[in-house]
């Protein structure tokens, strides 16, 4: 007679969890795949112009361009008005660039003047 029992008490636990994973699962919504994920990182575009008054004569003449805000690493630079109009970076850090004169024709370098330069910097902006 016991046995009975027994098995009653079996099916009723069981329908009871059966019962309540059904109840979770209807009433809980599931998190989507891109909750899970880290957000992408921020970048930042900064654009400039500025006018550089590079002094004539033959020694290379340097100067420094400091970013308004600085990037997480050395940013994606471009020059985008007369890259090989006679001038290249020298030198590019996380707050600043560094252009150097450049004459593109030997034995002009006395006459040689570069008025503008415009940029553009891309990159993971700092924390």
């Amino acid at each position: 007679m016991w046995r009975v029992y027994l098995l009653a008490a079996l099916i009723a636990a069981a329908s009871g969890a059966i019962s309540a994973y059904v109840t979770v699962k209807l009433t809980v919504p599931e998190p989507h795949a891109g909750h899970l994920l880290a957000p992408p990182p921020l970048t930042q575009k900064l654009t400039g112009s500025d006018r550089l008054e590079f002094p004539t004569g033959e020694a290379p003449s340097e100067k420094i361009i400091y970013y308004t805000i600085p990037f997480a690493s050395p940013p994606n630079l471009t020059l985008t008005y007369g890259g090989d109009a006679g001038y290249s970076v020298a030198d590019q850090t996380v707050k600043s660039f560094k252009l150097q004169r450049i004459c593109p024709v030997k034995g002009k370098e006395d006459d040689w003047r570069i008025i503008g330069c415009n940029w553009l910097a891309e990159g993971l902006a700092a924390k």
